[in-house]
């Protein structure tokens, strides 16, 4: 699971939480919904204790091994990301995109283990211990939600 760069608004997570959701009450989830920036109270997070290899519909790409065929399967460019044209506002990450896409596109199954714990490379180490540090920032008068909202427009498409 990956520490997530944002966080739902409708889901009990922090800034920088190891994330990844399914779509519930269905074998093969990703058919229910028809972009996967449209999820919005339709996907469950992944419950680490649930087991440690864990069927998945979304998650970032910090560690992903997949068959040649599944990316040769896809349409270019590979990673790309997906903006609202009329807010601006990023409506799906790459790397969630990609997994979506790879489920879509590719066919494949997407499975986590959850026990690997992958960092961010980036100017400062960004692991499992990094959502530590805003503890206290979902409470009432902490912090402000709309810095890393990944919370999806109504109506987005």
């Amino acid at each position: 699971m990956v520490p997530t760069r944002g966080y739902m608004p409708h889901m009990q997570m922090k800034p920088f939480q190891p994330m990844a959701w399914r779509i519930p009450n269905s074998e093969d989830g990703a058919t229910k919904i028809k972009v996967c920036h449209d999820v919005e109270k339709l996907v469950d997070p992944i419950d680490p204790t649930e087991g440690d290899v864990q069927r998945v519909n979304f998650i970032g790409s910090g560690v992903l091994m997949f068959h040649r065929d599944h990316l040769l399967a896809l349409k270019k460019p590979w990673f790309y990301e997906t903006i609202d044209p009329d807010t601006f506002g990023r409506l799906a990450c790459m790397d969630t995109k990609f997994v979506w896409r790879l489920q879509m596109e590719a066919g494949a199954k997407i499975w986590a283990d959850t026990t690997i714990k992958v960092k961010h490379i980036h100017d400062m180490e960004i692991d499992e211990t990094f959502q530590d540090r805003f503890e206290d920032w979902a409470e009432d008068g902490n912090g402000d939600r709309a810095i890393c909202n990944a919370h999806i427009p109504a109506g987005a498409s």
